[in-house]
């Protein structure tokens, strides 16, 4: 049972110090009036802390338990890790889903321009908003200042903001790109092997079989391992 709640338990752990950390990265490191940096400063932070504490936890488990540990204890250990980040990894895919779901809808209307497009779209929704909330005398003294039009006024700012969302999120899709390549596809399932005799799905579902023979006696945690 202790083996489920290890994964569970750095699982919830991952989740709340992720969403505390980038919250505070986010909200220094972005205009608070711009929606769309928010979001991209938010998700990029998140990503590069999430990457950071997957390689650095495993790669202790893996290098500095051992020592301490004998192999069966060092390997629960080193699988319930690479289980809780598989599930944080999972649940963060999820939670963004409509996000990713918004931009690949632009991306499939627009072809290469899409991510402009969908910033665009969220810039003259704020713009929108922000004239909605703008009451009589204030949108006559917009007016009479001569202000751009909201479509003109989105036009403005979509050039002034998409140059640094382009270079952030392309920096995002390579640090995820290389991280997915060179850390999940080899480095990972190499260490997991050497170190516990389990591959990746193996050693995803072990620590939970573990937990499962613990309450009812079963033995399914030997046929994990065939």
């Amino acid at each position: 049972m202790q083996t489920a709640l290890y994964a569970f338990g750095f699982f919830l752990f991952r989740y709340g110090l992720s969403v505390l950390v980038t919250g505070v990265i986010a909200a220094h490191i972005t205009d608070g009036r711009r929606n769309v940096l928010r979001v991209i400063n938010a998700t990029l932070a998140s990503t590069l802390f999430n990457i950071t504490v997957n390689v650095t936890v495993f790669l202790f488990a893996v290098y500095g338990l051992q020592s301490w540990l004998g192999r069966h204890a060092a390997a629960i250990v080193i699988t319930s890790v690479y289980a809780g980040s598989v599930m944080h990894m999972g649940f963060t895919v999820l939670s963004r889903y409509r996000l990713v779901a918004d931009i690949a809808r632009h991306v499939a209307r627009h072809g290469w321009h899409g991510p402009k497009r969908w910033v665009r779209t969220q810039i003259a929704r704020a713009v929108e908003n922000r004239f909605v909330e703008m009451n009589m005398l204030q949108k006559w003294a917009y007016r009479v200042a001569g202000g751009p039009a909201p479509n003109k006024l989105t036009d403005a700012i979509t050039r002034q903001v998409w140059p640094l969302v382009a270079a952030r999120g392309t920096g995002l899709v390579v640090v995820v790109a290389i991280y997915v390549v060179v850390f999940n596809l080899f480095t990972r399932p190499v260490l997991l092997e050497h170190t516990t005799g389990l591959n990746w799905l193996q050693a995803f579902a072990w620590p939970f079989a573990l937990a499962i023979d613990e309450v009812f006696g079963t033995r399914l945690a030997e046929w994990v391992r065939l």
